[in-house]
Order: C-alpha cells, then structure tokens, then sequence
C-alpha cells in the first residue's frame, strides 16, 4: 500500500483551519502543523498509486488555504 508525507504550505492565517480539514480527508492518516520551512505534514496511505495521486492532486491540494505541496513518496518502509 503506497505511502507518502506531504509538506504543505498554506496562505498566512490558515494553518488551524487547513490542517484540521486535512485530518477529514480519505487516506490522510495524520495532519499536524509544523516549524519551519512547511506549515503542515500530512501522511498519506492510499490502496494503489492512483488513488494516492487523486487523494493528492484533488483533494489535499484543493484544500482551501493550501498554497504548495512537496511530496515524499516512502519508497521502502
């Protein structure tokens, strides 16, 4: 089953407010504001890699206050 960490970045004030619409997402199995270069790590499981690309493309950057994502796609755990 595929997984990712998914840095975001949000507008200013949104961090709250985006993170905890992050937490209500399919396959996202945690959501945490963050210091540093990111305001948000999420980790993503997803059944197939299609569905990790829809959980992130459609619907974790569709978020609203999300301004950039960086992913890291965990290649052996």
């Amino acid at each position: 089953m595929p997984k990712a960490y998914v840095m975001i970045n949000c507008d200013k004030g949104f961090g709250e407010e985006t993170v905890k619409a992050m937490k209500r997402l399919k396959h996202v199995e945690a959501a945490d504001v963050v210091y540093g270069v990111y305001d948000i790590i999420a980790v993503v499981r997803a059944p197939t890699n299609a569905a990790m690309e829809d959980a992130i493309m459609n619907k974790i950057r569709k978020v609203k206050g999300v301004s950039s994502t960086l992913t890291m796609l965990v290649a052996k755990s």
